[in-house]
């Protein structure tokens, strides 16, 4: 006798085992539905594999045509990394901080522990309420030694670095320091003698440039030419920003009669304050009038 499906002998069958467990298995349902499920499962994983596939291509293609997504390459002198541009870095590491006092000028150096620009912030005030800076824009060096000039003899100024490298990280040294300016240059005398005294002639120069003629040109979509005048060889700079503290500056050392300052990067649909500042050899300082720009990709100018 042969035992059925539900483990009993089953006496209506009349086949022989070999037979009757033969029609057991063509006969019994479940599993042709379990093969045609596991058919149709195997299918839809071939068919998600195609899609992430094709998800992949897309991605690709979007990063390599999409500007927002334009890959910025960082070298050292042992690798080139590429990074997209929208992944944000922690800002340098500021380091062996130091300065140097000769008279009117001092000299701020220090370190960072990868490539970035170098600002110093100072003021007279240690809550930085009218600060200026002075460095530069430039993210090539590690080592960085920032020369600030046009100071006023015999003052106390605190000042704090400010550095940012490639792809926006920042760093503003929160350490306050400080350092006493000296005398300017001796004044020079001639001693002329007529008869029982002697006249004294101080030729100290103790008057700032006068500046004039403030002209403002479009140069290229997002950059303006700054031009003005001075009455006597003077250095060129311009303060610049969106508050009448301004917080930028962009010029040089070189003394002249005639000033050209460039400031690029500005941002459409934004007003931005800005003056000319000239120094003399002498450390006076001439500032211009604050005048007042709107980028609108055609820069206007407003008094």
């Amino acid at each position: 006798m042969c035992w059925g499906l539900g483990g009993k002998p089953d006496a209506s069958f009349q086949f022989p085992c070999k037979t009757h467990a033969a029609l057991i298995f063509v006969e019994f349902e479940p599993f042709p539905h379990a093969l045609r499920l596991h058919k149709k499962v195997s299918l839809f994983l071939n068919k998600m594999k195609s899609i992430k596939t094709i998800i992949k291509y897309i991605i690709l293609i979007m990063m390599t045509m999409s500007p927002s997504l334009a890959v910025a390459e960082m070298r050292s002198d042992s690798y080139v990394i590429n990074e997209n541009v929208n992944h944000s870095f922690d800002g340098p590491i500021i380091s062996g901080v130091s300065h140097s006092v000769s008279g009117l000028e001092v000299t701020v150096n220090f370190t960072t522990n990868v490539a970035a620009n170098a600002f110093v912030v100072y003021d007279t005030d240690s809550g930085f309420s009218s600060s200026m800076e002075q460095g530069t824009s430039v993210i090539g060096s590690t080592v960085h030694s920032i020369a600030i000039k046009g100071l006023a003899e015999n003052t106390r100024y605190y000042y704090r670095i400010r550095s940012k490298r490639v792809n926006g990280g920042e760093t503003v040294d929160v350490t306050l320091r400080s350092f006493v300016t000296g005398s300017s240059v001796s004044s020079s005398t001639d001693s002329t003698k007529s008869g029982g005294g002697v006249l004294i002639i101080d030729k100290t120069d103790k008057n700032a440039p006068v500046i004039s003629n403030v002209q403002l040109n479009i140069d290229g979509e997002l950059g303006v030419v700054i031009t003005w005048e001075t009455d006597e060889n003077a250095t060129s700079f311009i303060e610049y920003g969106e508050t009448i503290q301004y917080g930028n500056v962009n010029g040089q050392w070189d003394n002249a009669k005639n000033h050209s300052v460039i400031i690029r990067n500005l941002l459409p649909g934004l007003v931005y304050h800005f003056r000319p500042v000239s120094s003399d050899g002498w450390g006076n300082i001439g500032y211009g009038e604050d005048k007042i720009l709107v980028h609108l990709g055609k820069t206007t100018v407003k008094n």
